[in-house]
């Protein structure tokens, strides 16, 4: 028992990571958020639940980051393989929708504060310039591999041995890091 109650999973895990990094033999963790999240059923009581506890963890993770001295260092990155529909079904819940969203942060980055938006009031994708991230009747629906590739890019790693591996075909490049 590393002093954390049963519904601190998720801080568990950010402890491992940093403690991981701070040893110097990691440099990347995939964290995974226990709960209910696949809510086909009362989807708000579910996410109502949730939510705190991710909260509390991203805030945990920060802090033990600058206690350690690794928040210069550190990138977040918040996501999930899907979305939920923008409507609530008849059990209160919601199914799977492909339009999703991420949260990346990183301390002091010229890049935060800001919002690409890329979908509508019924979160349906819209097209976005890929110059000026802005919403644009001839710019491209932003998708899971454009995020991806602007993180290689961004991390220096589009040219590492794991893109022939992993290979990303997009003809449009995102720039979210400017």
């Amino acid at each position: 028992d590393w002093g954390f109650g049963d519904d601190e999973y998720l801080k568990k895990q950010a402890f491992f990571a940093i403690s991981v990094f701070g040893a110097g033999v990691g440099v990347s963790a995939d964290l995974r958020a226990p709960g209910n999240w696949d809510s086909r059923q009362d989807n708000g009581l579910e996410q109502e639940n949730n939510f705190p506890q991710l909260t509390s963890c991203l805030d945990y993770l920060w802090d033990l980051a600058e206690s350690t001295g690794l928040a210069d260092e550190l990138m977040v990155v918040v996501g999930s393989d899907f979305s939920r529909t923008p409507h609530y079904n008849a059990d209160n819940g919601k199914g799977h929708w492909p339009i999703g969203s991420y949260i990346i942060m990183e301390k002091g980055a010229r890049y935060t504060n800001r919002l690409v938006d890329g979908t509508n009031e019924l979160q349906n994708a819209l097209a976005v310039d890929p110059k000026t991230l802005k919403p644009s009747t001839f710019g491209t629906k932003i998708l899971t591999s454009h995020v991806h590739d602007a993180l290689r890019d961004y991390l220096a790693l589009g040219n590492a041995s794991t893109t022939g591996v992993f290979p990303v075909n997009n003809t449009e490049k995102f720039n979210f890091f400017v």
